[in-house]
């Protein structure tokens, strides 16, 4: 069963997020985009296929609440969203740094996720992913 990312995190849960800046105040979605889907769907793919890096990998059937994805999939359309915004702004500095700050909130939020499985037995990597750079 695929995973629906209205179910994760609506558009009207990111646009209040991001303080109505989605497109009232700020527009920041990129031009041809007439909403957000296209950064919430980014971001669970993302979050999906870090899970299934994990040990032991967490597949999209093996996870029984979607909703436990939200601030994952959240964070990551944030980060999308700003990096995108970052070449069409006069603002890219700023758009720079909030990028920055959702990719680092994204990568740590889906390094702590503890998913509950179909048989509500809870999934949690053995060994926490190293970043080298």
């Amino acid at each position: 069963m695929a995973i629906d990312v209205d179910d994760v995190c609506s558009e009207e849960q990111l646009d209040d997020y991001l303080g109505n800046r989605l497109t009232a105040t700020l527009n920041l979605l990129p031009g041809g985009w007439t909403d957000a889907e296209p950064a919430r769907s980014y971001a669970l793919r993302r979050t999906l296929q870090s899970l299934e890096r994990r040990t032991p990998p967490v597949r999209e059937g093996d996870i029984s609440d979607p909703t436990q994805l939200y601030d994952a999939v959240l964070f990551g359309a944030c980060a999308r969203i700003f990096d995108l915004a970052i070449t069409g702004a006069n603002e890219s500095e700023v758009f720079f740094h909030q990028a920055r700050r959702y990719e680092t909130k994204f990568t740590n939020e889906v390094n702590s996720l503890v998913i509950t499985g179909p048989a509500s037995e809870r999934i949690v990597s053995r060994a926490p992913s190293i970043s080298r750079r």
